[in-house]
């Protein structure tokens, strides 16, 4: 797919974004200046649905990263707009890991300082102040579907080929690390394949195999070993104004299954 926009494409995104400001915040514009003012993006299931709003789901909270240093201002905002702090606690510890690292990234959460939850009359909002940019801690997700964003003046589909569709690669090690949150809740995978209805494989070739075999692996954008930055050119960017994007250039290798996978496929 051409990550292109038309027209008719990006007023509809633009309209979209307006929604999904106003979902989190009654007042969107004021919500829209604050994250343009700490650099701060919308993730999670959130922007999963502005990527593929076909999902038949609705997000219970939203997910805002912001760097660390503006953590306690962003707060302030959002506890003046009604919202009440119900935790304020300690992210992980672990250390970010070198993008060159490939497969043998399986740390989740590496990159948050700290989370914050606070209970709304209609959403919750969890926010996670970030040692980094913003988008840093999205490099670590379990899946692709997690690591598009949404903020001020655009948003980023990093894997649009996949997302765009109901589909992502999963990082099995980071689901089954012990970093990974633990919950008495259903493994993610499971929710997001069999409550959600989107389609997960550890790679791109799990949904094109020919009767012969497997198809090659073409080592492109998709790849899960392909080094990725946010706002290359895989990426499908939106900017609704010049450099909206900016701020969020994270570097990643996704990973999650070893450089066989190029023999095989």
């Amino acid at each position: 797919m051409t990550n292109e926009l038309s027209i008719d494409e990006t007023h509809d995104l633009l309209q979209r974004h307006g929604r999904l400001l106003q979902s989190v915040c009654g007042d969107g514009i004021a919500l829209q200046q604050t994250l343009r003012a700490h650099d701060a993006v919308i993730g999670g299931s959130t922007a999963v649905l502005y990527f593929y709003p076909h999902a038949d789901f609705l997000p219970f909270n939203t997910d805002i990263f912001v760097p660390e240093d503006l953590c306690d201002s962003l707060l302030e905002f959002f506890t003046d707009q009604g919202y009440v702090v119900e935790s304020d606690s300690v992210g992980p510890t672990f250390e970010p890991v070198p993008p060159a690292t490939k497969s043998s990234i399986s740390l989740y959460g590496a990159g948050t300082a700290r989370i914050v939850h606070l209970h709304g009359d209609s959403k919750d909002i969890n926010v996670y102040a970030t040692t980094g940019a913003a988008t840093e801690p999205l490099t670590y997700a379990w899946s692709t579907l997690l690591m598009s964003y949404v903020c001020a003046d655009g948003a980023c589909c990093p894997y649009p080929s996949l997302s765009t569709i109901g589909r992502g690669l999963f990082h099995n090690a980071r689901i089954l690390n012990t970093s990974f949150a633990r919950r008495n809740e259903p493994l993610p995978i499971n929710k997001y394949c069999e409550g959600r209805g989107f389609e997960l494989g550890a790679h791109p070739t799990s949904w094109f195999k020919l009767p012969q075999g497997p198809t090659p692996c073409d080592r492109g954008w998709s790849c899960p070993l392909t080094p990725r930055h946010f706002g290359d050119g895989g990426c499908l960017n939106v900017c609704f104004t010049p450099a909206a994007l900016d701020p969020f250039q994270s570097a990643w290798v996704f990973g999650g299954i070893d450089e066989v996978v190029h023999e095989q496929y």
